[in-house]
């Protein structure tokens, strides 16, 4: 049985998306968000985390949203999703 992930938002716990997308972890350290292994990511969304380190939410989640699905339907391998950051005005409009 496949279970569908939780799509990328301000409000995801920042522990969840670390689970379900691993591949991921690198982007949101070199936004600034070092808070990936730490024991609040159980409870703390994306949002918050955000915004207790000064980080722009809404380039993080541009920038995590945007690559992943079009690599993976590539068959990327996760070491080209880490480094696939959008440039600024580049990302696809949904």
């Amino acid at each position: 049985m496949t279970t569908k992930k939780k799509p990328i938002t301000k409000k995801i716990l920042i522990g969840e998306l670390v689970k379900n997308y691993p591949e991921l972890v690198d982007t949101i350290m070199n936004h600034g968000l070092h808070c990936v292994g730490c024991h609040v990511s159980t409870w703390e969304t994306l949002e918050q985390g955000a915004s207790g380190h000064g980080v722009d939410i809404d380039k993080l989640v541009e920038d995590l949203g945007y690559p992943l699905a079009k690599l993976r339907e590539e068959g990327a391998s996760a070491a080209q999703v880490n480094g696939a950051l959008p440039k600024s005005g580049n990302a696809p409009q949904a």
